[in-house]
Formats: structure tokens, C-alpha cells, sequence
């Protein structure tokens, strides 16, 4: 069971570091405007205290106020503006919806696409902070999925402190259990001379880090290579449209140099290849989400908000995917047909980017979110084959190592196994058309060039 106290700018001045409790968990943002900071939202306190709490070696967490200075806001906007404010901290801190007053007349609805927006952004399990009373007049099914945090406040806990096992007089309405319990707002400990907010946490700080997502930052890298893909495919004129001719282009074509077709199916569900997602079994719109799902992928209800790297599925006719700031797809073919005409994009607009818009969309299909497993001191080590050669190479971090013998690659994972305790990277790294493998090579260099299995180093 962990100790936590909640801070906001009303309680300046105040030093985390010397509170006696195991995690801060500090306002930081509300509505769409607001940034919690004294004496206002010029001055980021919130901040100071957030270092303050991790150079203590105390756990962390952030609350977003809904619908603060009582102004109705889309739940997109104010994740955005919550999440905008508090990036330098993904991956460190436990992320909070602060649901209360004005709030609280909202549709259930509104908290769940919140919680979905932070949780699809981050890889975190986004906690739901709300009073006992309104928890059960509700019916909160539809988020009872994300930790609950209840605020329900007994006379005999005014002016306490610690207490390791508050008593609760309420049901948890739509949770069978509570991850937090706020029992006090009038509370005293160690560190602070005024009242403040106390709860009690039910885990240790592995619990509270899972919630987190297990540390490290999210890794974007998949989502970015999707998206790079899709939009050479719309700004270049090398990708023209035709449903008879869709299989010129594969995931090996992107950035390539030829000219091919695909239409609008084919161009997602390459690009998503390339990217590095298993969706074999995917070839038109009617049999995508099946194979997406097996990749990860999640289906989330058309609300006109996809994020990006969502893939917009109408599983009858059309797909597209959503770049953060527009569309891309393919469309027609320069005749107006949807077979037939010359590869590569005669019209500008055979395959595009243009504005959101709801062809309708049954729903979206939205990528899985990737952690980095990388540490901060921790190099990136992999085993590569650079464009098509027929040989691999090991990068230890700050150079190449040609591999002469299949049974290097063997002994490299198995002792890296025992090491880390997971597999080395193994991929195809470039192709003949695209040598990516070659320019990686020109800022890493080889040690000691050697011969290897099919070929030489260099």
C-alpha cells in the first residue's frame, strides 16, 4: 500500500520532496486553457514540483480538471491540451482524470473517449478520479475498464493523517474495486503545515509503474513509418491507381524508384507492412480488420477524432489512413476508372492527401502503442542484412561487425538472451532500389572488415 498526497497551485508554497508520502500527484492542467501554476498559469510550478518528486525518489502522477472555468470542451481538445503540457513526463508519471462539478454533467461518453485518447498516446492505464456519490448514480460500465481513484470523506478522518486501511461506507458502483481511495481532504502529515488531500494506493510502486506502462518512452518509430509511407505515396507522382494493376506496389516499393498502382486497400495495407505490422492475410477492404487485429491493431468507434497513424475503415467499400494532419488515399485512376491507365499518378490526385472527412467510416483501426525497450544508457544493438546482400551484419552500438559464420548470429542471441533476457533484432535493413543499409553504413563504419558468409563486409 502506497501513501499519495494531491497538490495544486493552492497549496504554493510547497516542497514534494520533503512530504512525508510515496507518491505526489500534481495538477497540471484543466479545460482547455488552464495550467495549473502560482500565482497563475504564467508560472509553471507544476513542473518544479514534478522534478522535485522524481529527485526524491518519490512516484509521480498528473490530473487534467474537467471542464474547468465550467466551459464545455471536446474530450479530444482537452487531452490534447493535458497531454501537450505534460510530454516531457510520458513514460515517468501516472496520468489522471480529475471528473468533478461541471463535470459531472457530461454523458459517460465523454471521460470514456478521454481516457482512450491518453491511454492510445501514451501506453498507460489513464486512472478516473470522481466522489462515491456520483460514481453510483451512474451507469460507468463503459470505463470501468481504467483504475478507479473515489473520493468519499468520513468526520473521523478530519484532521487525521496516515492511515493504512480507511474505512469505506460506499460501493464502487460500476468497479468491482478501487485502485485508490481518497478518505480525507483535510488531512496532516510531515513536510506541510496546512491541510491536504491524503490516499491510500492498493499496490506497491511495481503496481503503480505497470499503470505507467512499465517506464520508457513511447516509441513511435512504427506509427512514423506508416505514415512517411502513405504521404510519399500522395506527394509523389510514382503511385498511380488501379484495381487491376494494384499488386505493382508491395511494401519493398516505398521510396523506391520505379513507378506503380495500387488502389485504396492495397496502398494501407503496404504501407502497414512496411512499417513493420504483421497483416498478412489483409488484401481488400472486406477482410482487413481481422488481420489488423491480429497485429495489435484495436477497433475504436467512428467519433470524427482518429489519432494519428489510425487506419479509417469502411469495410464495404474504402480505407484510408489519417496522418495527424490529413488523409491520405488512394482515389481513381486518371481516366476516372477504378482499372486500367498508366502506373504511376498521371492526375495528382490518383492517390492524395486532403482534409478529414467521414466517407462514413465504420470505425478506426487504431495501431497498438509501442514502448521503447531501450534504457537511457543502453545502446541499440541489432543483427541487420543491408539491401538484399546476401550476408548479416551485427551493430554493437557504435559499430559493424561482419558476420562470417550462421553460427556467429546463434551465438550473439543466445548469450544476449542470457543477458537482457530477449532476442536481438533481426530485420532487412534497405533494398538494391533503396540502400538504406549503405547510408547507415556511412556514419557507422565497419571494424576490421572481414570476409563473411556470401560476400564481403565491404
Amino acid at each position: 500500500m502506497l501513501r499519495v498526497v494531491d497538490i495544486a497551485s493552492h497549496q504554493y508554497p510547497i516542497d514534494p520532496a520533503a512530504l512525508d508520502c510515496d507518491a505526489v500527484i500534481i495538477k497540471a492542467t484543466g479545460g482547455t486553457r488552464y495550467t495549473n501554476g502560482y500565482p497563475n498559469e504564467d508560472h509553471d510550478n507544476w513542473r518544479e514540483w514534478a522534478d522535485a518528486t522524481l529527485a526524491s525518489g518519490k512516484l509521480l502522477a498528473f490530473y487534467h480538471y474537467a471542464m474547468e472555468y465550467g466551459e464545455y470542451n471536446s474530450p479530444a481538445a482537452e487531452a490534447r491540451h493535458f497531454l501537450d503540457t505534460i510530454a516531457d513526463y510520458i513514460g515517468r508519471a501516472e496520468l489522471i482524470l480529475d471528473f468533478e462539478a461541471d463535470a459531472q454533467g457530461l454523458p459517460v461518453s465523454w471521460p470514456h473517449e478521454w481516457l482512450d485518447i491518453v491511454a492510445a498516446e501514451t501506453g498507460c492505464s489513464p486512472m478516473f478520479y470522481a466522489y462515491a456519490s456520483y460514481l453510483n448514480s451512474r451507469d460507468h460500465s463503459e470505463i470501468a475498464h481504467y483504475p478507479l481513484w473515489m473520493a468519499s470523506y468520513l468526520d473521523m478522518y478530519d484532521g487525521a493523517g496516515w492511515v493504512d486501511n480507511p474505512e469505506n461506507r460506499w460501493n464502487t458502483g460500476s468497479w468491482p474495486v478501487m485502485t485508490m481511495y481518497q478518505y480525507t481532504s483535510t488531512g496532516y502529515i510531515w513536510g506541510y503545515d496546512r491541510r491536504l488531500d491524503l490516499s491510500v494506493f492498493y499496490g506497491d510502486a511495481a503496481d503503480w509503474n505497470a499503470l505507467i506502462g512499465g517506464g520508457g518512452a513511447v516509441d513511435t518509430r512504427r506509427i512514423d513509418r506508416f505514415c512517411d509511407a502513405m504521404r510519399w505515396a500522395a506527394d509523389s507522382d510514382q503511385v498511380g491507381y488501379s484495381q487491376s494493376d494494384r499488386e505493382s506496389l508491395t511494401a519493398a516499393d516505398f521510396f523506391g524508384d520505379g513507378l506503380y498502382n495500387t488502389d485504396c486497400s492495397k496502398l494501407v495495407i503496404e504501407a502497414a507492412k512496411y512499417a513493420g505490422y504483421d497483416v498478412d492475410g489483409a488484401t481488400y477492404t472486406g477482410d482487413m480488420t481481422p488481420a489488423f487485429l491480429r497485429a495489435g491493431y484495436t477497433i475504436v468507434p467512428n467519433d470524427g477524432n482518429p489519432l494519428r497513424g489510425d487506419v479509417l475503415l469502411n469495410e464495404g467499400n474504402h480505407t484510408a489512413g489519417w496522418l495527424g494532419d490529413c488523409l491520405s488515399q488512394a482515389s481513381i485512376d486518371e481516366n476516372g476508372n477504378i482499372a486500367g491507365g498508366e502506373r504511376g499518378d498521371q492526375t495528382g490526385g490518383e492517390v492524395n492527401t486532403g482534409s478529414y472527412y467521414d466517407y462514413p467510416w465504420d470505425f478506426y483501426l487504431r495501431p497498438p502503442v509501442d514502448k521503447s525497450t531501450l534504457g537511457d544508457d543502453e545502446p541499440m544493438q541489432f543483427i541487420y542484412q543491408p539491401d538484399e546482400k546476401p550476408y548479416l551484419v551485427y551493430h554493437d552500438g557504435t559499430k559493424n561487425i561482419g558476420l562470417c559464420n550462421p553460427d556467429q548470429v546463434v551465438a550473439l542471441q543466445d548469450n544476449f538472451r542470457r543477458c537482457h533476457g530477449k532476442e536481438l533484432p533481426i530485420y532487412a535493413l534497405g533494398s538494391k532500389e533503396s540502400p538504406w543499409g549503405a547510408r547507415f553504413e556511412q556514419v557507422f563504419p565497419y571494424m576490421d572488415a572481414s570476409d563473411v558468409w556470401g560476400g564481403h563486409a565491404k
